[in-house]
């Protein structure tokens, strides 16, 4: 009797293993996706046609966290840990190999253009989320961090990239 009750719970043990794995990876996928919000951002390379990169391609590329503190004066702030997309990581999704500037417009017209060094150099890359928590509307959805740099120097709100060969 104890034989064929071990034996059965083994059974609905192995069956719920098998259930829940397969309903974890969906689940997961759609929790990143959550996480991650639903945005795009208009994106031109200069002599091919506009593309727009969303959060779907975001997820395709894989989030990373990464470190980026902002500069107040001659004084470095603690870093925040930011989670989104490297611009590097970007630039390869986009097949970019070779550009001369990249501009980051924000929805109120601000801009800032980003010299190749500069992105090699630090953590730059566009975030959706600070220290675990999604980027408030004011600065987010998607915010470009530019670690090592002052405010001026990020871009909030960020509503277009355009890559200049």
């Amino acid at each position: 009797m104890k034989m064929r009750g071990a034996l059965l719970c083994t059974i609905l043990t192995a069956i719920l293993l098998v259930t829940g794995c397969g309903n974890s990876e969906s689940t997961s996928t759609t929790t990143e996706d959550d996480d991650i919000g639903v945005w795009s951002i208009d994106v031109e390379v200069v002599g091919e046609n506009p593309t727009t990169f969303t959060n779907e391609d975001a997820v395709k590329i894989g989030p990373v966290e990464f470190k980026a503190a902002k500069k107040d004066g001659d004084i470095m702030l603690e870093p925040d840990t930011y989670q989104g997309i490297l611009i590097n990581d970007l630039l390869d999704y986009l097949g970019v190999q070779e550009y001369s500037v990249i501009q980051v417009e924000a929805v109120d017209g601000y801009s800032l253009e980003l010299e190749p060094d500069r992105i090699e150099a630090a953590q730059t890359g566009f975030a959706w989320m600070m220290n675990g928590t999604m980027l408030e509307e004011d600065s987010g959805p998607i915010m470009l961090a530019n670690h090592g740099r002052g405010s001026k120097h990020w871009v909030k709100q960020v509503a277009k990239i355009t890559i200049i060969k």
